[in-house]
């Protein structure tokens, strides 16, 4: 089980990263005077804050409904609880994976 989410992540951080080396072509393309590594840093700094946004905005807007719905108690277990912890671990995985590629960009920015 724990190798499914490992390659799972593995193959979000291959997607992210293949789409910040995108936007970094395209804006090197549009705008080379910018230079390759403070374009490299801008991005990383993008994909950072994009990941945090991405990893926390969906708990802080959550209604007084679903709180209701998963505060629940069942005999079993709460079917909404299990949907939340699956949905929050997706979110989690991705902002994890978004922060990560931005802080790599950020550090071949600044090495360069």
């Amino acid at each position: 089980m724990k190798w499914i989410l490992v390659w799972r992540v593995a193959r979000m951080l291959l997607a992210s990263y293949i789409v910040s080396l995108i936007i970094i072509s395209g804006i090197i393309l549009y705008t080379p005077s910018l230079g390759l590594f403070r374009t490299i840093r801008l991005v990383g700094i993008s994909f950072s804050v994009a990941g945090a946004f991405f990893s926390l905005v969906p708990r802080a807007m959550r209604e007084p409904k679903d709180i209701e719905e998963q505060s629940a108690t069942s005999a079993d277990y709460n079917v909404a609880m299990r949907k939340a912890l699956i949905r929050d671990t997706r979110i989690a995985q991705w902002g994890m994976v978004l922060i990560t590629v931005g802080f790599m960009n950020q550090l071949f920015g600044n090495l360069g």
